[in-house]
This record gives C-alpha cells, structure tokens and sequence, in this order.
C-alpha cells in the first residue's frame, strides 16, 4: 500500500506473471484498492516477450483452439456447445455474489453490502477490516462483518449447485472462490476441485503461536462479540487470508492446473480484489467465458464474451432450462431437501 511504502521504506515489486504486489521486508502480499487501475493498466501492457515466467507460460499454453472456433460467441452457441459436449473441462470462477441468496450480504453493494454496514467504526477505507495490521489493532470491526457471515444459518444457492451439477457430470475442472463460507463443499462440489483463494472459516489459528482452534468455538466467540484470545495471549483468527498475508500455496499450484480448461464461468465477482482478479482476467483472455452477474466486471470484455446479467440464481434456472439439465438438478435439488426449480 502506498501508506506501507511511506511509512515503513520498504520497497514493493510487482509480478510480470500474476501482477500482484509483494512486499519482500515483510513477506507478504500488497492490496489497495488505489493500486487497482494500475494493475488494470498492466494487464493490458504486459509483455509479450517474458517467456521464462512459469505462470505466463501456463497461461499462454492454455488450449486455445477453443478460442480459435468461438468467434461469434453467443448464448445461444454456448448452450448448443455445452449440449453437444464440447466444453469438458470448465473452470468456474466464482465471489460473494452467488452466495447472497443464502443469506450472507455481499461486501460493495451499496446500502446493503457490508463494508457499508461497518461506516461506524470510521475505517481509513473500507478494506481494511481485511487488514492483517488492522485487525492486530482492532480486531471488532472484522469480527462484526463475520458475525454476518458465519452465524447465518447458509445453505447452499444454485449457483453452488449448478458447480455441483457440473461437477457429477465430469465437466467440472476446477472451483477457484474467493468466498470463505464453504457453502461449495456443502452443496457436494468434491473438495479436491474447490480451490480457496482466500482461505475459509473451516478453522481458526492463533497470530503469535500458530496453535489450532476449533472453528466452532470462534465462531462462539463471533457470535458473542468476544475477542477470542489464546492461551499465550495472542489474537485468534479464522482461517480467512487478510489483505497482508500469502495467499495459499495450493491456489497457485492450482492456476498451473488451468492449462487443460477450455471454457471459463464468471459468477458474483466484481474482480477488483488482487490477485484473484488480474489472475481471472489474463484466463479470460485466453478462452471462451460466460459471466453470470448483476454488474460486468470487465472493463474490457474477453474476446469471445457471453454476459448474462441478472439476480445469479434466477438465470442459473434459465440456464439449467435451456440446457436441458432441469430434471438432473431436481433430482439433485431433492437429496438436499431443497425445493425443485
């Protein structure tokens, strides 16, 4: 962060392959919200040239002979396609916004969304309840937005059974989510599939001595509003990445994974959080996408660009119609003992 730089000296570098800030001093991952046009700006500038960048090169050898043949990408191709069985290996990619229906407010909605609902506690800017430095300080007002995540009674949307359904009928590549409810696992996606970008509250660890909490006794302490130290007199955290600490190992590794997807799924993401974001937007490049939202996320649209916009699980129904899966996902809809579409 610019704050970060001035006050502290240390010097941030940014990645050719993923464009994401790091700072080395203090190990760990760079977000501002500032830093967002710019890292757009490079997106859109980045060189050709660098071919001994390990990620570029998995991006770039993605399959794009799917890309070649979808010019004129449609809605009405792209359902024809999925029928005719020529996307077998379809990343989805997937924020908060599919997981509002559940109950759980998304975060920049305005009115409803919860960095609106945290103005109160006079934050220096909205995302910094996310802030690993913040939090150490004044770890409420990020307990007050999981209180609104981890103490609703969450069940899966059809957004997370649509992913499921795609998933039983072996087209489902990869799940990669920046949602830390676990709502995926819940609707049956296999977890082997579902990479968490930013961690989830499947656990809790304390800042100073790394001992394990049981996930139900922090979102006790959520609940309740009670700050939940460990015994060494450290903060306990979910298991949640805050803005300042790594990403997990497994979502990189997992990007490399990529190189075999010939068809990209967007769903309630405005992608302005890094990397997620610019990481999402370089494989959108790369393949076909459809992108189920309220609001387009892309500045510039991918290349071959289906946008389906509107309330996610009301055209997810239309979607499943208009494929011809309605009675696959009742079926799957009434082993959860939810109700048919």
């Amino acid at each position: 962060m610019q704050e970060h730089f001035l006050q502290s000296n240390h010097a941030i570098a940014c990645s050719w392959s993923d464009l994401s800030l790091w700072c080395y001093k203090c190990d760990s991952y760079i977000d501002d919200r500032r830093f967002h046009r710019l890292t757009d700006a490079l997106l859109e500038l980045r060189p050709k040239i660098i071919t001994n960048d390990p990620m570029k090169a998995a991006i770039d050898s993605f399959a794009i002979r799917q890309g070649q043949a979808a010019h004129g990408f449609t809605y009405d191709r792209f359902i024809n396609e999925l029928k005719q069985g020529k996307y077998q290996k379809i990343c989805v990619f997937t924020g908060a916004g599919i997981s509002v229906s559940a109950g759980i407010p998304d975060f920049r909605s305005p009115g409803t969304g919860l960095y609106d609902k945290l103005k109160s506690y006079e934050l220096p800017y909205a995302e910094a309840v996310f802030s690993i430095d913040f939090y150490q300080e004044n770890p409420e007002p990020f307990y007050q937005v999981a209180k609104e995540i981890m103490t609703v009674d969450a069940k899966p949307t059809l957004a997370h059974y649509f992913i499921r359904l795609l998933d039983m009928k072996g087209l489902l590549h990869l799940n990669f989510t920046q949602n830390v409810d676990v709502l995926e696992e819940l609707a049956g996606v296999s977890k082997e599939k579902v990479v968490h970008a930013h961690g989830n509250v499947g656990g809790a660890t304390c800042l100073s001595c790394k001992t394990k909490f049981d996930p139900e006794l922090m979102k006790k302490h959520i609940k309740e509003m009670n700050i939940l130290r460990c015994q060494c007199g450290g903060l306990v955290k979910p298991n949640v990445i805050f803005f300042g600490e790594k990403l997990p190992d497994d979502y990189f590794i997992s990007m490399t994974k990529l190189t075999g997807a010939d068809l990209i799924i967007v769903m309630g993401t405005s992608l302005k959080v890094e990397p997620f974001a610019s990481m999402t937007k370089m494989v959108c490049n790369k393949l076909p996408v459809v992108c189920i939202n309220l609001e387009n996320p892309f500045k510039t649209n991918p290349k071959d660009y289906v946008f389906i916009q509107g309330q996610i699980d009301n055209k997810i129904k239309e979607l499943v119609q208009n494929i011809g899966w309605e009675a696959d996902m009742n079926t799957l809809l009434a082993a959860h003992n939810r109700p048919k579409l």
